[in-house]
């Protein structure tokens, strides 16, 4: 819910970025807590295929492979932290 600031404008509210806060919520079965560790899930699952497919051609020694990972590694990072 929003409050009020002194400017009169709605101010938002700071989330709880505690890790294991959120994990107990989903053991007590709350519906907001297992909906937000599915969607953390699946933002996670392509994030790390792309993270492990960069070790594997960087093992392989294949750098254009390699490189474009990374770049497509960037663009997931960058779209999950930078625009929200």
């Amino acid at each position: 819910m929003a409050r009020r600031a002194t400017g009169g404008e709605p101010r938002r509210e700071c989330l709880d970025r505690r890790f294991w806060e959120p994990l107990g919520k989903v053991a007590n079965g709350e519906p907001l807590a297992i909906a937000q560790l599915g969607l953390l899930v699946l933002l996670a699952t392509p994030i790390a295929r792309v993270a492990v497919s960069v070790v594997a051609f960087a093992l392989e020694r294949d750098r254009i492979y390699t490189a474009i990972t990374l770049a497509v590694l960037a663009i997931l990072l960058a779209s999950v932290f930078l625009l929200r």
